[in-house]
Order: structure tokens, then C-alpha cells, then sequence
């Protein structure tokens, strides 16, 4: 039986089967292997696939797929986790990791303690400001809304009411494939906290609620320092841990956080129905 292996890392919380396509050949149809290793009952279970192939212009190329198949353009926490396992093995010796992505080339900085990896900083690039102040209605209730675009697209909404209590399953998966985004927005709903900090839920394209969305959490402290509601430097509090987000409201928007190695293990590719994946 062939098999394939994959690591399991993630940032905050936000979960990532690692495949190495670098020095073995990259799987065929990686797209539809994603629903079924993403898979939370049948497979593994994680927020996307990440594929990592050779790059020309780069370290490697970061290739993501959300856990229904969808390519996404980039990820804060999951290029964070590709750079932890580039350099963890050696393949990239100093602190910057360059890494090719389908939003164009992004820059990490690793941290190590002990030898490994345990924070990195991603350069997100420039953020555009697509509409501001929107008004959206779903679900028979209007939302007020920010679209900024971070290599890939989200929809930022402010609330006052608590996000403990709110139905982010209900309002998530409307604001996402609401008529007037045609092709899906990542979706996330935050709060401001005494201090200038950001509470966050995040409802991400293709992979419904996640623990934490890195681009995410960029896309708020951006709308939020653009109406002056938070200091340069912002820290967003998801439910899989805090990221730091620091923008000067000109360039690039940086992202740190954790970068947690999980486990490893063997996927089968060929095999009867009973065949389940191997995990160290």
C-alpha cells in the first residue's frame, strides 16, 4: 500500500496537514485529497492542506487548500507553520524564510528556543481597502461592514454584544456566500476590548469556524487602526490563543504568533475502505 506522509502543525489553533512536495514528489490532485485528510470523524482532521513544493524566486512555494478542496490564496498562520518546518529540518538555516504563495512572495521571521521554532512573524504585505462601511443584511439583521483585501479577501464587522453568545455558525456561512460576494469571503467578527485589544471569531472560506484566522486577525487591526480605535500595534484574542498584529497604516502589516508542530504520520493512498491514516 502507498502512503503519504504529512505533519500536523498549528498557529493559535488554526490546524494544517503538511505535505512536503520538495524533495519527493508532490501528490497528484491535492484538491481532493483535502476534504478527505481535513476530515475531523474519517481523516485526520484540520482547518486546510498545505502543500510545499520547489520554488524558483523562493525558499519554497506554499501551496493551501481550505478543508473542502478550495485553493486559498495565502494564510498568517499557515505560513508561519510552513516556515517552522522548513527550518526545524534544516532546509532553511537563518532567521528569514521566503515562501511563494498565489498572493506573491511572503518573508518570515522564525524564533527559535532550543533548536526549534516557537514563533515566527509574517510579513502579510500592504492590505487594500475594498469597501468601507458597508451595509450588509443576512439572515434578517444588518451588519456594518469593512472589506479588506490581504492577498486574500475578508469581511470584518465590529460588534458591541459579547461574541461568546454569538451565532457565528447562523451569521458565518451567510456573510460568506452572500450574492454580493461571488466568490466567498472569510468572514470574522470582532469586538474591542479595554485596552485596544480585539476579541475575534473568524469564519473562514472553505473551512467554516476555526480557533483562530491569521489573515484574519490582520484584517481587524487594520479597519480598527484605520478608524483610530486601536494603537499601531493590536493584539487579537482568538479562541486558540492572542496573535500580535503591528501595521503603521502604510506598508506592510506584520503577524506573529505560535508555530506548534502537532504530530506526524502516514496518509493511505490505495487500500481497502477500512484503511485509516497512521499518527506518531
Amino acid at each position: 500500500m502507498t502512503t503519504l506522509r504529512f505533519t500536523k502543525l498549528h498557529g493559535a489553533g488554526n490546524d494544517f496537514l503538511l505535505l512536503d512536495g520538495i524533495d519527493a514528489p508532490p501528490p497528484e490532485a491535492p484538491e481532493r485529497l483535502a476534504p478527505a485528510m481535513c476530515d475531523r470523524r474519517a481523516g485526520v482532521g484540520a482547518d486546510g492542506l498545505v502543500l510545499l513544493v520547489r520554488s524558483e524566486v523562493a525558499d519554497a512555494r506554499f501551496v493551501l487548500f481550505n478543508a473542502d478542496g478550495s485553493r486559498a490564496e495565502t494564510s498568517g498562520n499557515g505560513l508561519r507553520c510552513a516556515a517552522k518546518f522548513l527550518a526545524d529540518r534544516g532546509r532553511v538555516t537563518g532567521e528569514i524564510v521566503r515562501l511563494e504563495t498565489d498572493a506573491g512572495i511572503r518573508e518570515v521571521r522564525v524564533r527559535r528556543r532550543g533548536g526549534a521554532v516557537v514563533e515566527a512573524t509574517a510579513d502579510m504585505g500592504a492590505p487594500e481597502l475594498l469597501e468601507e462601511g458597508i451595509e450588509i443584511h443576512a439572515e434578517g439583521r444588518s451588519f456594518r461592514a469593512d472589506v479588506i483585501a490581504l492577498g486574500n479577501p475578508h469581511v470584518v464587522v465590529f460588534l458591541e454584544e459579547p461574541l461568546e453568545s454569538f451565532p457565528v455558525e447562523r451569521f458565518g456561512p451567510a456573510l460568506e456566500r452572500h450574492p454580493r460576494f461571488p466568490n466567498r469571503m472569510n468572514v470574522h467578527f470582532a469586538r474591542l476590548l479595554d485596552g485596544g485589544a480585539i476579541e475575534q471569531r473568524s469564519w473562514e472560506r472553505g473551512s467554516g469556524e476555526t480557533l483562530a484566522c491569521g489573515s484574519g486577525a490582520c484584517a481587524s487591526a487594520v479597519s480598527a487602526i484605520r478608524r483610530a480605535r486601536a494603537a499601531s500595534e493590536v493584539l487579537v484574542r482568538t479562541r486558540g490563543g492572542d496573535l500580535r498584529v503591528a501595521w503603521d497604516g502604510r506598508g506592510a502589516v506584520r503577524l506573529t504568533g505560535p508555530a506548534v508542530e502537532v504530530s506526524r504520520g502516514e496518509w493511505p493512498l490505495r487500500g481497502g475502505a477500512g484503511d485509516r491514516p497512521t499518527v506518531q
